[in-house]
């Protein structure tokens, strides 16, 4: 990512607070300027996404995963959706499969 980026001590949503997780995905992503918060729905919508996938056609879901079909998938699962990571490993090839 190019340019400034929110400090992860100032990563606030406009009512609230984040979890640990979400402020470990946050850090480092947030543009100066931007709502914490749309930043994070990207990364709740990967996971609704590969979610979505694996509980309808699993092998679907390793295909989209390895393919970079969802975008951001890999750092949202790291951090948001970790239930997802045998998925991911499968997909990366570092075996994990569930």
């Amino acid at each position: 990512m190019t340019g400034r980026t929110v400090p992860r001590e100032e990563l606030t949503p406009a009512e609230g607070s984040f979890t640990e997780e979400e402020r470990d995905y946050l850090t480092g992503r947030v543009p100066e300027g931007t709502d914490p918060a749309a930043v994070l729905q990207l990364g709740t919508e990967a996971c609704d996404r590969v979610g979505y996938l694996a509980r309808h056609d699993r092998p679907a879901a390793v295909a989209a995963l390895r393919d970079g079909e969802i975008p951001g998938a890999e750092d949202a699962i790291r951090h948001l959706c970790p239930e997802h990571t045998g998925l991911l490993e499968e997909a990366l090839g570092e075996g994990g499969a569930e």
